[in-house]
């Protein structure tokens, strides 16, 4: 490790180590300012300086303050490893609920105490949701949770990169919340809502809530569909790719986020009878506007042919819950429903987490499959039968 020193006077020498380069390619330096009685004293000082260096004990000589690193961090391990969804949360989440607080500071000078009051504060921080009484929430649990992960994810790059001893994230109290309870419908009222969807909605609104409740797929999965993905004859779809929406960037698609989500399944034939209705549906609309028609292959789009945005769906299927009185769920607890009911039927779960992309088996059981009544129902008499009746 090479070091210099420089005679300030007045007994002043300035010890300066350059130490590889940073994220950027520029080369480190590390400066110290110490009092000596003489050249050789501060040679001595350089000694255990660079042996301190060397020993990982020393950080305070970078002044990068969080509000600096943060957009390093976002353009340099964000957005190369993670999705744009993902990136731009984060990015959304820094500016709001951290940098605000903690972005002046140095990086290097953040300490786990600074982290917890942080916390604290957010915990008493109003949004513009209201409650039944008309009373303004404060931020969740599971946002400041939230503000948890970014800022340790953060925090172990800035480790990683030597920019900092540690991760003072691990030193504080970790927030609390409780995880989004996952519901979904049973058999009579799955059978229900498909009854009213084949009455009532239209076509492509079908098309749409139908691929879910008996494709299992995900909102942004079913609107990166292009026609291509859609075999008829063999009656399968293939997953190949999924669509989101980013604040100024309007709609786009990108690959499923793992390679078990890229998928071809079988659907039932409904699917594919629907699905050719709203092709031809949507062949008359397309000559109808001619010029006017933007050509995307997806087979949701808007009425002049641009892709549809992914949230567009799941806030019609909201409205249309509420017009039909069926019980609240979320767009995605279709995907629940699917999941369990295939289990309920006995199907394989091996089978059931291929239909759902997931990498294992194991995410399919702990998150995606719920106790039903009548299987509940059934599993005690079954026993009951077996051990008890003579």
């Amino acid at each position: 490790m090479a070091g210099n020193i420089i005679d300030m006077g007045n007994g002043k020498y300035r010890l300066r180590i350059s130490n590889s380069f940073d994220i950027n390619g520029k080369r480190k330096y590390y400066n110290k300012t110490v009092s000596c009685s003489s050249m050789r004293e501060a040679e001595k000082e350089l000694a255990k300086f660079i042996t301190s260096i060397d020993g990982g004990c020393t950080y305070s000589a970078n002044k990068l303050t969080l509000n600096e690193f943060s957009k390093q961090w976002l353009e340099t391990y964000v957005k190369p490893n993670l999705s744009p969804t993902t990136y731009q949360s984060y990015k959304e989440k820094l500016n709001m609920h951290i940098l605000p607080y903690l972005g002046g500071k140095r990086l290097d000078k953040i300490k786990p105490l600074d982290i917890d009051n942080l916390y604290n504060l957010l915990s008493t921080k109003l949004t513009n949701r209201k409650d039944e009484n008309g009373n303004f929430k404060t931020l969740s649990p599971t946002s400041i949770h939230r503000v948890h992960e970014i800022l340790s994810s953060l925090f172990n790059n800035a480790a990683r990169w030597d920019l900092v001893p540690y991760n003072p994230c691990i030193k504080v109290i970790k927030p609390k919340y409780r995880k989004t309870k996952m519901t979904c419908y049973d058999e009579e009222t799955s059978k229900r809502l498909i009854n009213a969807l084949l009455e009532k909605a239209p076509i492509k609104y079908k098309c749409f809530i139908i691929l879910a409740i008996l494709g299992g797929f995900r909102r942004g999965e079913i609107v990166g569909l292009h026609w291509s993905d859609i075999d008829f004859k063999n009656h399968k779809i293939t997953i190949n790719r999924s669509a989101y929406y980013l604040s100024g960037n309007g709609v786009n698609e990108k690959t499923p986020k793992t390679d078990s989500s890229v998928r071809s399944v079988v659907v039932p034939k409904i699917c594919f009878e629907l699905l050719k209705q709203w092709r031809a549906e949507q062949c008359k609309i397309r000559l109808a506007l001619g010029d006017n028609w933007h050509g995307s292959e997806n087979i949701f789009t808007t009425d002049d042919g641009n892709i549809m945005n992914p949230a567009t769906g799941p806030k019609w299927f909201s409205e249309f819950l509420r017009k039909n009185n069926f019980p609240h769920i979320r767009f995605h607890d279709l995907r629940h429903t699917f999941a369990t009911l295939l289990i309920s039927m006995n199907i394989d779960v091996q089978t059931v987490s291929h239909k759902l992309g997931h990498a294992s088996a194991t995410t399919t059981m702990n998150f995606y499959v719920h106790d039903l009544e009548s299987t509940d129902k059934a599993s005690a008499e079954l026993l009951e039968d077996m051990l008890l009746k003579m």
